[in-house]
C-alpha cells in the first residue's frame, strides 16, 4: 500500500496532499508489521525532496507535502518509542534488532574472521558477555545491539561480504524446504543442491540428489526455475524502462528504491525475500509483456486491404 501512495504521488500531483498523507500512514503501518521498514522514511523524504525540486516545485508545497509524509509516521512511530519507554525503560521500537545484531549477523562476522562455524561463534559471543543477573529483558537485548553493531563497525569488509553472501543465498535458495517440514518428510539442507554442483563428480550428484532424493530435488528444480525466469523478466524490464523515452520512469525508480532497500537490510534467509516479491512480480511482468510487444508485428508491417486500412485507422482514432 505504501508503494502504491508512492507512485501514485509521483504521477498525480492535482491530489498529491492526499497521497502523501496516506504514503505517511502506510509506511507507520508498514513499520508496525515488520520493523525492517523501520528506516524506510528517512530516504523516502529524501528521495522525494529530490524530485520535488527537479520538479521545481514551490518551496511552500515541497515543505507541506513531506510534513505530510512524516507527520503520521512521527505519530504512530514515535508514539510507540514513548510507549515502550513508559514499560520497558527503553525507547527502542522494536528490540528484535538486538536478537538479529548480536545472536544471528555478529556470529557470522566472527565465524569468518575465526575460521571457525557460526554455532562456535555464537557461544563464544556469549560467553564474552558481563554478568546479567538483575537486567531487564529490555536493558539486556539493547546491550546485545550495541554489541552486534560494535562489532559491524569493527569489521566492515567482514560484514559487507557476509551481507552479499546472505542476499545471493537468499535471492538463489527457494525455500522448499519449508513443505517437507511442515509435512514432517526427511530432507537435507537446499544449499547443498546447489554447493554439490561445484563439489562432486556428475554421476555422484545424480545418485544423491536425482535418485536419493527425488521429490526434494524435483521441487527445488521447478522453484528455482521459476525464480531463474522471473529474475531474467526483471532485468529485461530494468533494460527497457531506462532504455525507453516513452516510459515515465519516477514510478519505477521508486520500485527500485524498495527493491534496494529490502536487500540492504534483510537476512540471509529466503523468507526475507516475501516483502520484495510483489515488487519483483511487477518489474517480471513489465519484462514478460516487453518481450511480448517486441515479438507483435506492427499493423504497418502487415498487408491490409484498403477497406481494412480505413476501418483500423477509424478505430484507432
Amino acid at each position: 500500500l505504501a508503494a502504491y501512495a508512492g507512485v501514485e504521488l509521483l504521477q498525480n500531483e492535482r491530489n498529491s496532499k492526499a497521497w502523501a498523507f496516506a504514503l505517511g500512514v502506510t509506511l507507520a503501518f508498514s513499520t508496525h508489521v515488520r520493523p525492517i521498514a523501520y528506516y524506510l522514511i528517512f530516504p523516502t523524504l529524501t528521495g522525494f525532496f529530490l524530485i520535488f525540486l527537479f520538479r521545481k516545485f514551490p518551496w511552500k508545497k515541497i515543505f507541506i507535502t513531506l510534513a505530510l509524509i512524516a507527520t503520521p509516521w512521527v505519530i504512530l512511530i514515535g508514539g510507540w518509542h514513548i510507549r515502550n519507554f513508559s514499560i520497558t525503560k527503553s525507547f527502542t521500537f522494536s528490540h528484535i534488532q538486538g536478537i538479529n545484531l548480536f545472536d544471528y549477523k555478529a556470529p557470522d562476522i566472527i565465524a569468518r574472521r575465526d575460521g571457525i562455524t557460526y554455532d562456535e561463534a555464537r557461544q563464544k559471543l556469549h560467553e564474552a558477555l558481563p554478568p546479567m543477573e538483575g537486567w531487564s529483558e529490555a536493558k539486556k537485548l539493547d546491550f546485545y545491539a550495541k554489541q552486534g553493531f560494535s562489532i559491524i563497525t569493527q569489521h566492515p569488509l567482514l560484514f559487507l561480504e557476509d551481507q552479499i553472501y546472505g542476499i545471493a543465498k537468499m535471492m538463489l535458495l527457494p525455500h522448499v524446504s519449508a513443505l517437507f517440514r511442515f509435512f514432517d518428510i526427511p530432507y537435507e539442507s537446499e544449499s547443498y543442491i546447489l554447493l554439490d554442483l561445484t563439489k562432486l563428480p556428475i554421476n555422484e550428484y545424480v545418485q544423491k540428489w536425482v535418485y536419493g532424493r527425488p521429490l526434494q530435488f524435483t521441487l527445488f528444480l521447478v522453484a528455482e526455475i521459476y525464480l531463474l525466469i522471473l529474475y531474467a523478466s526483471v532485468c529485461i524490464a530494468i533494460w527497457k524502462i531506462f532504455t525507453s523515452k516513452q516510459i515515465k520512469k519516477l514510478a519505477y525508480i521508486w520500485i527500485l528504491g524498495l527493491l534496494f532497500y529490502f536487500l540492504l537490510f534483510s537476512e540471509a534467509s529466503p523468507r526475507f525475500r516475501v516483502p520484495i516479491m510483489p515488487y519483483l512480480a511487477i518489474l517480471g511482468a513489465v519484462g514478460i509483456y516487453s518481450i511480448y510487444k517486441s515479438r507483435a508485428l506492427p499493423i504497418e508491417s502487415i498487408e491490409l486491404r484498403d477497406d481494412t486500412k480505413n476501418i483500423i485507422h477509424e478505430r484507432t482514432a
